[in-house]
């Protein structure tokens, strides 16, 4: 059996990582792991295959966006994915998430006719104006093999009809948190902080949205030191704004590579977000999480873990941030759950050998 597994952005690495280390337990010796290049800075890239402990993509597609244009982006990658499977023909390709590598491959692959496999399938936020709920929903109908890391997961795809290919596995990026937890374990502050990550283009593309989102963080740091490690796509939008909002108990930070963000997360008294990802591992770590949009696909996280969801109503955020503050917040289950073990990846690889 042939694998091609495709990753393109940080959240696509982590989740790539068990399932790489599945790989090789099982003995899946002809897999090739592929890399789009939608995120190619270093710290956005690079060092996470040396942190995680992936070995160097067997081939880099290296295609950039240079007006960032999802069609753009999407069709270049489409065509440097369809003269690499040309050429490697593999049984099957597996894509992570929901980003538009994982559209892009997974496109490729259906119209050349190769087994698709979904990794995170059958999350929903129920909002079609978002990128990602669309690439999600679009992938999930033409692949072959649907992994779902939920319940909730499994409920969707269910109950749109797609139950035959689904597969309840757990979650791999809490595998991955699992195996380096060890690794983050916390330390004493001499100050309490927030960390704060922002870069949806829900948020961050529309200047007057991104101001007022400022704004409320400009408050929130004069009770808290917030630590931002700033997105490029971010900064890119406060350079048209023609500031970089420089303030003193603001801590700007390069992208942080995958140790170094982790470690700040289990560390801090509490997270902001508009990240997907973040949302469950805030959950995972028992660390509170206070989701800066409007819905989410990670409804566990609310239900059962450390998150809540605000948007961007400054009355939600303020009474969130106080309850944080003053050690009254809701405590996360998430971790108890048996899926997650730190096995799912290893449920993926047996599903997959036993369609050989």
């Amino acid at each position: 059996m042939k694998i091609c597994l495709c990753v393109g952005t940080r959240p696509n690495f982590v989740k790539a990582a068990p399932l790489i280390r599945a790989f090789k337990k099982h003995n899946v010796c002809c897999y090739k792991l592929i890399h789009t290049g939608q995120h190619y800075d270093y710290n956005m890239a690079g060092i996470f295959f040396e942190e995680l402990g992936i070995p160097k993509p067997d081939v880099n597609l290296s295609v950039i966006s240079k007006n960032d244009s999802h069609v753009e982006q999407i069709a270049h990658i489409m065509q440097s994915f369809q003269l690499y499977c040309e050429g490697y023909k593999p049984d099957i390709v597996v894509v992570l998430g929901d980003v538009n590598s994982t559209l892009a491959c997974a496109l490729t692959t259906n119209i050349m006719n190769i087994k698709l496999a979904h990794i995170e399938a059958g999350e929903r936020c129920g909002d079609d104006n978002m990128v990602e709920e669309r690439n999600r929903k679009l992938v999930d109908s033409i692949s072959d093999y649907l992994f779902c890391a939920s319940e909730r997961g499994l409920d969707n795809l269910i109950n749109e009809g797609m139950s035959g290919k689904a597969h309840l596995v757990g979650n791999t990026m809490i595998d991955q948190l699992k195996y380096i937890q060890p690794l983050i374990q916390i330390t004493e502050q001499k100050e309490p902080y927030a960390i704060l990550t922002l870069h949806r283009a829900e948020n961050v593309d529309d200047l007057e949205k991104l101001r007022k989102i400022w704004d409320i963080i400009l408050k929130i740091s004069e009770k808290i030191k917030v630590v931002f490690p700033c997105h490029p796509r971010t900064k890119k939008q406060f350079g048209k704004m023609g500031f970089l909002p420089i303030r003193n108990n603001i801590l700007f930070k390069k992208p942080l590579s995958y140790l170094e963000f982790m470690k700040l997360v289990n560390n801090a008294k509490l997270v902001l977000t508009d990240s997907g990802g973040l949302q469950m591992e805030t959950s995972y770590l028992n660390e509170p999480c206070i989701t800066l949009r409007k819905s989410t696909e990670w409804l566990e996280t609310v239900s059962h873990g450390t998150n809540v969801i605000a948007g961007i109503n400054e009355d939600i955020i303020n009474v969130s941030i106080n309850s944080i503050l003053n050690g009254k917040w809701i405590q996360s289950m998430i971790k108890y759950n048996s899926l997650h073990n730190g096995k799912a990846a290893e449920r993926v690889v047996e599903i997959l050998k036993k369609g050989e």
